[in-house]
């Protein structure tokens, strides 16, 4: 199963024509360069692009303008496995070797580093991932400490609906970043991404703390009141990533974890959810209760 999908996925990539490699490379590199877990790492691992992946390219030249310690791998490739290795410049990497890495082994310690980014031919939105087969970074992501960042960059057709098949020794990624959506594996890094941004392509985060402030900002905005046990919550989850896709420009959609925030759910009466609540200029304009269809939600919003 998981080679079927490797297969056809790297087919599809690596038939992306130049121009739309590059535009949608440059799209996810500044979707990444401009994030607070970025601004924050001091130093980055990030892997050098080949073939038709994602280009790292901005962000490696970025790092450097900015000061941060810029790692990429070095690769064994008897033993298959990788260290980070410091690097000064572009020109240090060799990109005539198989896998591109630098010139020269100048090995960083895996526990100074604060963001990982991570290459992938499949990601689910749980944070699991397929690689190329080889199984370079899942060995080097089995030994590093927790609480480092680990950010997978992708085409947005990488990103499966379903959950794709992992073994034991796979190891997940905390958020996929594509040139559509940033989807957050863990649910503390989607808290941290609070910031109310003009036309969100993917549902933004809402708390106690700045409910207001989204109604008074976004004209139409649909709120999923939510928890992270409830399986219908997570059934509907990804049909909201495509609406606040279809929709982006038009229509807001948010999220609000009601076992974090108490007094806005207790507000709107909330019993049962998932619950879907339509405000337009500030008011409840429409409510919609449990997993309900796209086609239901959509004629909600615009008939409301």
């Amino acid at each position: 199963m998981k080679k079927t999908i490797r297969r056809k996925l790297i087919r599809e990539r690596n038939s992306l024509d130049a121009e739309k490699w590059a535009r949608d490379s440059a799209a996810i590199q500044e979707k990444l360069l401009s994030s607070d877990f970025y601004s924050r790492a001091e130093a980055i691992l990030a892997y050098a692009h080949f073939g038709r992946e994602v280009k790292t390219d901005m962000i490696i030249a970025d790092a450097f303008s900015r000061g941060k310690t810029v790692c990429i791998p070095y690769n064994f490739m008897e033993t298959k496995t990788l260290l980070p290795s410091v690097i000064h410049s572009p020109d240090d990497i060799d990109r005539s070797a198989r896998i591109p890495g630098p010139f020269d082994l100048r090995p960083f310690t895996a526990e100074k580093l604060d963001l990982l980014i991570i290459p992938g031919v499949a990601f689910d939105r749980l944070g699991n991932r397929i690689g190329m087969g080889s199984g370079f970074f899942d060995r080097f992501l089995k030994e590093i400490k927790k609480g480092i960042i680990k950010a997978g960059l992708a085409f947005d057709f990488q990103v499966l609906d379903g959950i794709i098949p992992f073994e034991d020794w796979d190891e997940k990624v905390d958020m996929i970043i594509t040139e559509k959506r940033t989807l957050f594996a863990k649910e503390d890094l989607m808290a941290e991404n609070n910031e109310l941004v003009d036309n969100p392509g993917s549902p933004i985060h809402l708390t106690d703390a700045n409910f207001d402030e989204a109604l008074k900002k976004y004209q139409l905005i649909v709120v999923d009141f939510w928890a992270s046990w409830c399986m219908p919550c997570k059934m509907i989850a990804p049909t909201l990533e495509k609406l606040a896709e279809k929709h982006k420009g038009s229509v807001v959609f948010g999220k609000m974890n009601v076992d974090e925030n108490q007094s806005t759910p207790a507000k709107f009466n909330i019993m049962s959810i998932p619950t879907l609540i339509i405000f337009r200029d500030g008011k409840q304009a429409g409510q919609l209760v449990g997993a309900v269809p796209e086609k239901t939600i959509e004629e909600k919003i615009f008939g409301s």
